[in-house]
């Protein structure tokens, strides 16, 4: 069992891949466009989780 953490676990995914995305750019691994077109799909990815929980069809776990 995972330890209690002070945020959620979601919200320290998202803080690793704004990280790594960081690192990307600053090694000259991924390029502007690369990071956009990266971003834009997230962006959709968002609005279909979005869209999702509005409906009911998906929810977070809820926290003990």
């Amino acid at each position: 069992m995972l330890p209690e953490l002070p945020v959620a676990r979601y919200d320290l995914v998202l803080a690793y891949g704004l990280l790594l995305t960081f690192a990307a750019r600053r090694l000259g691994w991924e390029g502007g466009r690369d990071t956009l077109v990266i971003a834009a799909c997230h962006v959709v990815g968002l609005l279909f989780e979005l869209v999702k929980v509005r409906l009911g069809s998906w929810s977070y776990p809820r926290r003990r």
